[in-house]
């Protein structure tokens, strides 16, 4: 026996390589064993091939084949190759297990046990409870794919209606069945899937039930449910929001009318959450309206005084053209507001006929002074004339 030169592995460690190898008939399970590299054992069993006596699995194969025979990869058995099944994608264009295996495997017999009608009809009485044939595998322990072809073979027999037969017909009534808590519900209860025009196979309750499970439980999808919350454009969501609110006015509100103690309490947390960005929002409004915001003003104080003020934005053109946009007591155009004729604090409501246009100086002259001590007899009886022409050409807005 040849000995080995400048090498760490002795011919024992050979040995006892050859003779595990002759054992699992596995390189791979022989390195896992000893802990050394897959090639390295691949090398020296080679080398020493014929010293030890090795026969590889490959040349097995092939001397096999010469003589017509194959072994089976279940029961280790060599049998000639018409006891095999032809399969396409194998090197030699036979399948690993033998017919007898393949029977045994997916066939009627398991474990020496016959499935006669009885047992079969078992299967269908779960089948019909549950529409699913995973689930009568998981309930009888028996391979899914001798269920499915048994069920099948005598679905005339048991009066067996297949999923996709069953579901066309509940649905006709507006109907659709859960994979998961095994119950006939209404349609809406189901999601709807654009991408196969199809509803969902699990209803809403337990997709939420599902949903919360995993995101307690499971880290991952919880990180990766939050990071698609953070990088999701939100201008588009709230886009695509008030499209379905406008499309579907009923089912938008109606979730609201329903629980309006719900809808306020949480405007009022998202406003407690929110204060520094209703400020920021309510000054930039101001900022860009400044004329709404004095008409809200104005009428905020005509409230509070009790009295009823309905002075539009059409109103309010008026008065200007009928002013020619200038202050009619200093003919100003700078800084020009409405004001009452007759003060507010006496009762009096803004009106065409009670607005008049005053530069925010003689305005502050003015103050809640009657006509009779701020104006001169001339100017008042320009100014009624003015208001004449406001009203008629309110009357003709109209």
């Amino acid at each position: 026996m040849a000995n080995l030169k400048n090498s760490k592995y002795t011919m024992e460690d050979i040995e006892n390589w050859a003779e595990e190898y002759k054992i699992t008939d596995s390189i791979r399970k022989v390195a896992m064993k000893f802990g050394v590299d897959k090639s390295v054992i691949s090398r020296k069993l080679k080398k020493y091939r014929n010293e030890f006596k090795i026969e590889f699995k490959e040349e097995r194969k092939q001397r096999l084949i010469n003589k017509d025979l194959k072994e089976c990869s279940t029961c280790n058995k060599c049998k000639k190759l018409n006891e095999f099944d032809r399969a396409s994608k194998t090197t030699d264009g036979y399948k690993f297990e033998c017919k007898d295996c393949q029977r045994e495997k997916y066939g009627r017999i398991k474990n020496g046990i016959i499935y006669d009608i009885d047992i079969v009809k078992q299967w269908a009485v779960e089948y019909k409870k549950y529409f699913s044939f995973s689930k009568v595998s998981e309930i009888f322990d028996i391979p899914k794919s001798t269920i499915r072809r048994l069920l099948l073979k005598y679905k005339d027999i048991f009066d067996i209606k297949l999923y996709d037969e069953f579901i066309s017909e509940i649905n006709k009534d507006g109907k659709h069945y859960c994979f998961v808590c095994f119950e006939i519900k209404d349609i809406l209860c189901f999601g709807f899937r654009r991408d196969t025009d199809k509803y969902k196979n699990i209803c809403r309750i337990c997709q939420n039930k599902h949903f919360h499970f995993r995101y307690s439980n499971d880290i991952v999808f919880r990180e990766q449910i939050l990071l698609r919350s953070k990088n999701r454009d939100k201008t588009r969501v709230r886009e695509y929001n008030r499209n379905w609110a406008k499309q579907n006015p009923d089912k938008s509100s109606r979730w609201a009318k329903e629980h309006p103690d719900r809808v306020k309490q949480i405007h009022l947390n998202w406003r407690n959450k929110n204060k520094d960005k209703i400020k920021m929002n309510l000054y930039n409004w101001r900022k860009n309206n400044p004329e709404k915001y004095l008409n809200s003003k104005r009428r905020r104080r005509a409230r509070n005084l009790g009295v009823d003020e309905n002075y539009l934005q059409i109103d309010r053109d008026i008065t200007f053209k009928v002013f020619e946009n200038k202050c009619f007591r200093c003919n100003s155009v700078n800084y020009l507001c409405v004001d009452h004729h007759y003060p507010l604090s006496r009762g009096y409501a803004l009106s065409v006929e009670n607005a008049s246009i005053l530069c925010i100086s003689c305005n502050s002259k003015k103050y809640n002074k009657m006509p009779d001590n701020f104006y001169s007899k001339e100017e008042i009886q320009k100014i009624d004339d003015l208001f004449k022409q406001a009203k008629i050409l309110r009357a003709i807005k109209l």
